[in-house]
C-alpha cells in the first residue's frame, strides 16, 4: 500500500489562491486571447502569453526551449466553442 502525498492545510490554501487566481486571469483576457489565438492553445506564466499553437505536444516543446517546465504554466485551449476539446 502506497501513501498519497496530501497537502498541508496552508499549502492547499495557497494551491486554492493560485486556481482562484488563475481562473481570474482566463476570465478576464479570453475575449482578447480569443481574437489574437484562435483555435489554439495558450500558455500563459506571470500574466503574460509565453507560447501558443494549436497542437499541445508542440506547446510544451516551446515551453521547455525558452526554459519553462510545463507545470509552471497555465495553459488552455482557446476556442469560440467551449464544449470543444482538444486534448
Amino acid at each position: 500500500m502506497s501513501v498519497v502525498d496530501v497537502p498541508s492545510p496552508q499549502n492547499g490554501k495557497e494551491l486554492w489562491a493560485e486556481a482562484d487566481r488563475e481562473q481570474a486571469y482566463w476570465t478576464d483576457h479570453y475575449a482578447q486571447l480569443l481574437r489574437r489565438y484562435p483555435e489554439q492553445f495558450v500558455a500563459v506564466q506571470n500574466g503574460r502569453v509565453v507560447a501558443h499553437d494549436s497542437d499541445l505536444p508542440t506547446i510544451v516543446t516551446k515551453l521547455e526551449q525558452v526554459g519553462i517546465e510545463p507545470t509552471q504554466a497555465w495553459v488552455r485551449f482557446i476556442t469560440r466553442d467551449p464544449t470543444s476539446h482538444r486534448w
